[in-house]
């Protein structure tokens, strides 16, 4: 029977729901749970053309999004192809769905990306499609304390007034955007995020009612009890410690090893195109790095009058992590917001 019916929920906006149910089944939600309210940036109606689906005889047996965002800081950005909620149902596993909803994710991106950028746990699948870990996180023990979080007003984004997310908006700016490569915001990612119900946001005020610091914990069965996403201004920033110091916190970076609990990786990366890559690596270094050739498992770039040799299997971690010099180095920050 032919099962080679890729279409995407834009043309069929009635298998939305069914499409839906595929995901949290194969995810193992619980009752309560909604991948709706987790990722709804992946499956809202504007970016309904990027969630691509398999059917056969009108069900939903397979399923990969993409959201198309820009990574960077203040300066420096690039384009990445975000793919999440990917799901093949079980009775139709091992018959290659899998590898042409990844073609298809391919052919359309390769030529406009520079990175493609998952999260997952099937590593040793993923790594067939060119995927390998990169980004380094730090999870901090937490170990409550009820004084920090009673300084802090719990609420949702949704709550929030205008002046309220536009100071939100100044911080992730100032804080995050400044310090590290994350994910710049459009005015859609923003009122996105006011959607995912599942994430809880707790605000520092200063005694001018303005909002100083906050943090984001919680967002599904993969985030709970985790902070996923901080950002502190002037004083505020001495805060930090205690937040490591009272939850679970993922951190990109931080000097409290006392604290640390484990590390992480922040995701699963894949080259998109190269020219595009190669680009955002020398603009970031100022010609201090740079791709020479890549064929094969096998990278060969410059970095400052040095050629080296690498596996792609480690060229992200290597270029991600903490071995580049100070001032060209890509320290990454991803939040859970931005995650799909």
């Amino acid at each position: 029977m032919d099962i080679d019916q890729l279409t995407n929920l834009q043309q069929h906006p009635e298998l939305f729901e069914q499409t839906i149910t595929l995901i949290e089944k194969s995810f193992g939600y619980q009752k309560g749970e909604s991948f709706k309210k987790d990722f709804y940036p992946l499956i809202e109606k504007d970016n309904s053309h990027q969630n691509f689906i398999f059917r056969e005889n009108g069900e939903v047996i397979g399923h990969a999004g993409v959201k198309v965002r820009f990574l960077g800081n203040s300066q420096f950005c690039i384009k990445v192809a975000l793919i999440g909620g990917v799901a093949v149902a079980e009775n139709h596993r091992r018959k290659g769905i899998l590898t042409k909803l990844f073609q298809n994710i391919f052919e359309n991106f390769d030529e406009t990306v520079g990175l493609y950028i998952l999260w997952g746990d099937a590593a040793d699948i993923y790594k067939k499609f060119g995927f390998f870990h990169a980004g380094v996180v730090f999870e901090s023990l937490g170990s409550k304390n009820p004084s920090f979080e009673k300084r802090f007003t719990k609420t949702k984004f949704k709550s929030l007034n205008r002046e309220e997310l536009t100071q939100i908006k100044n911080i992730y700016q100032e804080f995050t955007l400044k310090k590290y490569f994350s994910f710049l915001r459009s005015e859609k990612d923003w009122e996105n995020i006011k959607n995912i119900e599942s994430c809880d946001l707790y605000i520092l005020k200063n005694k001018d009612e303005k909002i100083v610091g906050y943090f984001c914990k919680n967002k599904g069965m993969d985030l709970t009890g985790i902070v996923h996403e901080y950002g502190f201004l002037g004083e505020a920033e001495n805060s930090l410690f205690e937040l490591l110091n009272t939850f679970k916190t993922w951190s990109p970076a931080h000097p409290f090893k006392e604290i640390t609990e484990k590390i992480l990786y922040q995701g699963l990366f894949r080259r998109g195109n190269l020219d595009l890559l190669n680009q955002f690596l020398q603009t970031r270094s100022q010609g201090f790095l740079k791709i020479l050739r890549w064929e094969g498992f096998e990278v060969k770039f410059l970095i400052g009058k040095k050629i080296v040799n690498i596996q792609e299997a480690v060229f992200f971690e290597y270029i991600f992590g903490n071995l580049l010099p100070k001032d060209i180095s890509l320290p990454l920050f991803f939040s859970g917001l931005d995650s799909v």
